[in-house]
Order: structure tokens, then C-alpha cells, then sequence
């Protein structure tokens, strides 16, 4: 996967930050960018336009034709939220970890609240992590009774473009 390079790279006014921080809070539930103490920048990153805090990608706020912001997986780690999750079992990792969307009959139990176009992150059984974002394709309750078709379009993967933005 080739590396995105960052450009236009600017701090965040507080206001702006703020914005950010409501938006994610609105669905997830936690503010993903911390409020001081940390360098809050904004940046175009090849098709997307992303907020750092660190260096490290943590909101995405275009790219995928998103109508709301997007926490990266990174900020995920770090906020731990406990809404709009789906778990998967560990057969269905490997795929994820290459971009596949999630299916149906790897999803062992969803958020009761996940409706059908939800943003949405997937966590694995075992250790609870993230794994991936994306738009939910059926309700919760769906997805996880369901034992064909796809349930979830991924949009961010753990080792993808987004994952690489202040990794090293």
C-alpha cells in the first residue's frame, strides 16, 4: 500500500477542535481529540482531509463521502468507546486486516442500537480491539441473527493508508 503524504498541514483553533470533538461525540459517544496539552492539526492526506493530535490520524472529515466525521482506529484505542460496535470472531481477523468487508456470519454479537447506515467499528471476541470502521448495511440485531450477506461496508482497516499516518 503506498504511503500518503501529508500536505497543508495547519493547528486546529480551539473552536474548530471543539466542532470536531461534538461531531464524533454526537454518534460515538466520547470526544476522540484531546482538549490541551496536545498539537491539534488538520491536514489533506491524498483524497482525504484528516485531523492529527500527536501526528497520529484521529478523526477523518472527508474521504468515503462521509456526511460526519470519522475517528481513525487510532482514536478509537484510545477513547474505548462502548456504542455503535459490532464483535467478530477471530476466523473473520485475517480478512478484515486485508480490507474485506464484514459478513454476516462472522459477526458473534452487535450494539442493539446499530441501524442500517450507522457508522459503525468492529472489534474482535477476544481482546475487544478495533479492527475496522464502516457503514453498517442492516440494524444490529440483523447482522447478528443473520447467516449470509454482507453486513458491514469497511471504510478504515487496521494496516491501511489511514492506520500509517504517524505511525512511526
Amino acid at each position: 500500500m503506498s504511503e500518503l503524504k501529508l500536505k497543508g498541514r495547519h493547528p486546529l483553533k480551539e473552536k474548530a477542535r471543539d466542532e470536531v470533538n461534538d461531531a464524533v461525540e454526537a454518534w460515538l459517544g466520547v470526544r476522540v481529540l484531546p482538549e490541551e496539552g496536545t498539537l491539534i492539526e488538520r491536514a489533506r492526506a491524498g483524497p482525504y482531509e484528516v485531523v492529527l493530535a500527536g501526528g497520529k490520524c484521529f478523526v477523518i472529515l472527508e474521504g468515503h463521502d462521509l456526511e460526519e466525521p470519522m475517528p481513525t482506529l487510532r482514536a478509537l484505542m484510545a477513547a474505548k468507546p462502548d456504542v455503535r460496535w459490532v464483535t467478530v470472531d477471530m476466523g473473520a481477523v485475517p480478512f478484515l486486516r486485508n480490507g474485506a468487508d464484514v459478513m454476516s456470519p462472522g459477526i458473534t454479537e452487535a450494539h442493539e442500537d446499530v441501524q442500517a447506515g450507522n457508522l459503525v467499528w468492529v472489534r474482535d471476541e477476544e481482546h475487544g480491539m478495533p479492527l475496522a470502521l464502516g457503514k453498517a448495511l442492516m440494524s444490529g440485531p440483523e447482522m447478528a441473527g443473520a447467516d449470509k450477506g454482507k453486513a458491514i461496508e469497511v471504510l478504515h482497516y487496521v494496516g491501511d493508508e489511514l492506520w500509517d499516518i504517524g505511525a512511526s
